[in-house]
C-alpha cells in the first residue's frame, strides 16, 4: 500500500510527547505475523534544516563547507539551477519556503514544491532540466528522516556544473548479517495510507492536532515574538495555538478526510 507522511508543523513538541493511538494495527496489540507492522506510536522527529554556509570553491568544484542535514542540504545536492549548482543562500531560502507550506497546512505536490522554489529560482524545480529531487524524498525529509552531506563532499562537477548525486539518506548498514545503526540515524515510523489513517484525520485524534485552533502549551518554551517556541520554518510561535501536524499522501496532497 502507498505511504502516508505525518509531518510535525511546530518545534515545541518534545521527543515522545505526542502519541497517535487511533491507527491500525496497534503496535502493542497486533498479532504478529498475521497483521502488518504496527502504526500507532510516538511522533518524535521534526524536519532537519541546517543553515548552509557558502559552498567552498575548490578549483571550480563546489564542496560542502561543513557537515549539514536536512532540506536545504537536499536542495544543494539535488536541485539544478539551469545546469548549475544553486548557491547555499538560495538553498536556505527555498528550504524555508517549502517548510512554510507545512506550517500553512498546504500541499507539497510537485506543483507546490516548485512554486516555493520558483520564488527564488523561477522556472526551476522537480521535473525540470537535470534536477534529481523527488516529491517522495522531500516528504521523507519533512517527516523527520535524515538527509546528510559531509564536509568536503563535492556538490558540483567542474566549474560549478550540476552533479545531482551528492549526499544521501542516513540508513542502517548491514555487513555480514550484522546491522549497524549510525549515530545520526532516526528511526522514523513509516505510516501506511489506510482507511484508519483517513478516519483519524477526518474525525479522530489527528483531526484535532491538524486544526489551526489546536492549543498545545509546552511550559519548556516561551511563546511570543522573541520566544523559543518556533514553527517548522523557524518563525516564532506567537501563541501556543496552531496546528501541530499535517498529513500528506504519497503525492504530497494534504489528507483531510
Amino acid at each position: 500500500m502507498a505511504r502516508a507522511y505525518i509531518t510535525l508543523a511546530r518545534r515545541d513538541i518534545d521527543d515522545n510527547m505526542l502519541q497517535i493511538l487511533d491507527l491500525w494495527p496497534n503496535s502493542s496489540l497486533r498479532l504478529s505475523p498475521y497483521e502488518p507492522p504496527g502504526q500507532t506510536g510516538y511522533l518524535a522527529w521534526t524536519a532537519q534544516n541546517s543553515t548552509m554556509a557558502a559552498h567552498t570553491n575548490d578549483g571550480g568544484v563546489l564542496r560542502a563547507t561543513g557537515t549539514y542535514y536536512g532540506l536545504a542540504t537536499y536542495l544543494a545536492c539535488r536541485l539544478s539551477n539551469a545546469g548549475a549548482t544553486p548557491t547555499a543562500a538560495n538553498c536556505n531560502t527555498m528550504a524555508t519556503a517549502i517548510l512554510a507550506r507545512v506550517v500553512a497546512g498546504i500541499a507539497l505536490t510537485t506543483a507546490g514544491i516548485n512554486a516555493a522554489i520558483g520564488v527564488t529560482l523561477p522556472g526551476q524545480g522537480i521535473g525540470v532540466g537535470l534536477t534529481t529531487m523527488t516529491v517522495e524524498e522531500v516528504l521523507r525529509i519533512v517527516s523527520g528522516e535524515v538527509f546528510k552531506v559531509t564536509a568536503g563532499d563535492a556538490l558540483s562537477a567542474g566549474a560549478g556544473a550540476f552533479l545531482g548525486t551528492a549526499g544521501g539518506f542516513v540508513v542502517p548498514v548491514t555487513v555480514n548479517g550484522i546491522v549497524t545503526y549510525p549515530t545520526d540515524w532516526r528511526n522514523v515510523r513509516a505510516f501506511t495510507d489506510t482507511g484508519w489513517l483517513h478516519l483519524s484525520r477526518f474525525s479522530g485524534s489527528m483531526s484535532k492536532l491538524a486544526a489551526a485552533t489546536t492549543d498545545w502549551n509546552n511550559p519548556a518554551y516561551t511563546y511570543g515574538a522573541s520566544g523559543t517556541a518556533l514553527w517548522l520554518d523557524g518563525t516564532n510561535l506567537t501563541t501556543h495555538v496552531g496546528r501541530v501536524l499535517v498529513v500528506y499522501d504519497a503525492s504530497g496532497n494534504v489528507i483531510v478526510n
